[in-house]
Parts: structure tokens; C-alpha cells; sequence
């Protein structure tokens, strides 16, 4: 992968966990108006730089994001009904519902005043299936005209949901949101072209943060949150979004090509999606400092912890790593280093 691409997924994850930390008014209002986007937009640029038989199918998606969201899920509520029944024996019925919503492929896996959850990685199964849906549509609809009119259509059914509050299993109501920004991610290159420029850059994250406010404004929203089906008024909700998201892009594209601990980050950003929210409720419960500092200490953390779950079980994120072919190559590269040695 491209290294920038992996430095802008590592701003991105480190956006999601400053997020999770400070107050949605002021600079939390600017990461959520385009923090949770922008992985759909990324997952779009992915598709229009590799070739069309690298995107899989199916399998392939579902051994990369939704088998890790089950397995840690899993964990997640088994830790959860010991600590319930031991210690919270009031609180196990809400368990029995939060182990439907894992079924159903909803992020609630956990008890999040306990701060034992992995609430984040509710954005997985949207992840999988607007990745499907793109894949689908790609190949099997050749009129551009075609993909944007029923990729239109997808997105107001999920405004409308957003709009009578319903949610679906899966969290398709997100996906059919969010497909659009799959779709302009793919056709990046060729929306944006002649603005690859930083000056051009700088100039749309200004803009779209300035439609952003206004969308606040108008909407009476104290801030865009999309899990929450906040976002305001749709139009400037997406223009917001595209605008701080391609600007964002231009100057990554163009000036943050390299930088070890974004790139680390970025490679690992299922890892820190995953395991950031209750670090951050002991340490904000347990450690009296300010917000930035603690954000320092979970990226340390999160260091440490990417390190131990590379070494011992990598494949808990990305099963593909547990396919025949895999764990050959995997064993033949050990067993190689093992002569050399």
C-alpha cells in the first residue's frame, strides 16, 4: 500500500480516539463532521488503485472485517458476564440483549458505563457491505449514469431512516448513507485532478469546516454523529464531509508522504479501533489529567499493544491470515529466517 495512504488512516484512527476523548463542541464537532467518512472514502480510493481481481469477493470481506468483528465481540461479552456475575449481577440482562445485537452485527457488545466495550467497532459491518455493494454494482452495472442513479437512491433510503430514527441489522442504515463516499473515493483521481494542489487542499478543509458550522447552525445539531443518525441536513452534511476529506487527502498526497508512527498506526487501525474506548474510561477514571495527556498515554499504550497482538495473533485481525496459503507462506518466511539465523 501506498505510504501516505497508510499515514491518512493513522490521522483518521487517532481522530477516532481523540474524538471518543473531548467534548463535541469546537475542534470534536470538526472530527466528527468527516472522521467516520473518510474510512469509506479510503475504502474507495483502495478499490480504484488495485486491480479488479485484488478486491475479492465476498469471503475475502468477510474474513477481514466481519470475522474480527464477531471474535472480538465474542470476547468482549464473555469478559462482560464474568464481571456481571460476579460483581454487577443487576446488570446481566442487559447482556442478554447486547448478545442479540452482536447476532445482528450491532456494535453494543459490552456494558460502556462499566466501560467494558468495544462499541467502535460497530462500524465494521457497514464497512463489509458497502465494500459488497461496491463491488457488486461495479461489476455488474457499465453506465456511470447507472451506478450514480442507484447509488442516489441507496443514500436517501438511508437518509430517511436516519431521518424516522430507524436502524437495521448490520447497521445498514449507515451503509446505504455512506455509499456515495465510496463511490467519490474511487473517482478521487478524477474529480480532484487539476486541484492536487496543498494551497487547494487547505482551501476545501476551510470550506467544507465552515459548511460544517453551518450545518450545526441551521440543523440545531450540536454536532454530526453518524451512529447516532445526527447529521443534520444532508446536503451539507455530505458536502462538508467530501470537502474536508479531499482536502485532507491533497495534503497528505502532497506533503505527509512519510512519518513512521502515523504509518504504524495506520496499518494497525482495526487494533486501536478496537481496543481504545475502554482504555479510555480507566484511564480518564483512574488518572486525573487533561485530555491531550491521556491521549498521549493511550497512543503509547496502543504502541505497546499493537506489538503484542502482531506477535501472538495477528490473524484475530484479518482471519485471511489463517487460510492454507497463508499460514504456508507465513511458516516458510519463519522457518527461512530460522537457516539464516
Amino acid at each position: 500500500m501506498i505510504r501516505w495512504i497508510n499515514n491518512l488512516k493513522g490521522f483518521g484512527i487517532l481522530l477516532v480516539v481523540l474524538g471518543h476523548l473531548i467534548p463535541r463542541e469546537g475542534f470534536g464537532q470538526w472530527i466528527y463532521a468527516f472522521h467516520m467518512p473518510l474510512f469509506f472514502y479510503l475504502s474507495g480510493y483502495l478499490f480504484s488503485i488495485r486491480s479488479k481481481t485484488a478486491w475479492g469477493g465476498g469471503k475475502p470481506q468477510f474474513l477481514r472485517l466481519m470475522a474480527p468483528f464477531y471474535f472480538w465481540s465474542v470476547i468482549c461479552l464473555a469478559i462482560n458476564f464474568i464481571v456481571a456475575t460476579i460483581w454487577y449481577p443487576d446488570k446481566i440482562h442487559k447482556l442478554v440483549v447486547y448478545t442479540a445485537h452482536v447476532v445482528l452485527g450491532g456494535g453494543q457488545n459490552g456494558i460502556k458505563e462499566l466501560g467494558l466495550s468495544f462499541f467502535p467497532i460497530w462500524f465494521l459491518p457497514p464497512l463489509f457491505f458497502s465494500n459488497l455493494l461496491f463491488i457488486y454494482m461495479n461489476k455488474n452495472i457499465k453506465s456511470i449514469a447507472w451506478k450514480f442513479m442507484m447509488t442516489a437512491v441507496l443514500s436517501v433510503g438511508g437518509i430517511l431512516l436516519f431521518f424516522i430514527h430507524r436502524t437495521l441489522p448490520f447497521r445498514l442504515d449507515v451503509t446505504l448513507l455512506v455509499i456515495p463516499f465510496v463511490w467519490a473515493g474511487f473517482y478521487h483521481d478524477r474529480i480532484v485532478r487539476k486541484l492536487n494542489k496543498p494551497q487547494w487542499g487547505v482551501i476545501m478543509i476551510i470550506t467544507g469546516t465552515l459548511v460544517n458550522i453551518l450545518n450545526i447552525i441551521l440543523s440545531g445539531i450540536l454536532s454530526v454523529e453518524v451512529v447516532l443518525q445526527t447529521i443534520g441536513n444532508p446536503m451539507l452534511f455530505f458536502f462538508s464531509a467530501w470537502l474536508i476529506i479531499v482536502g485532507t487527502f491533497i495534503l497528505f498526497e502532497n506533503l505527509l508522504q512519510e512519518s513512521s508512527i502515523s504509518e504504524y498506526f495506520g496499518k494497525n487501525s482495526m487494533v486501536i479501533m478496537t481496543f481504545h474506548f475502554p482504555i479510555i474510561f480507566f484511564l480518564k477514571r483512574e488518572i486525573p489529567l487533561d485530555d491531550f495527556s491521556i491521549f498521549l498515554m493511550i497512543c503509547v499504550i496502543m504502541y505497546f499493544f499493537i506489538k503484542c497482538i502482531d506477535r501472538y495473533i495477528p490473524w484475530s485481525f484479518n482471519f485471511k491470515l489463517l487460510t492454507s496459503e497463508n499460514c504456508n507462506n507465513r511458516w516458510r518466511a519463519g522457518y527461512s529466517h530460522r537457516l539464516r539465523e
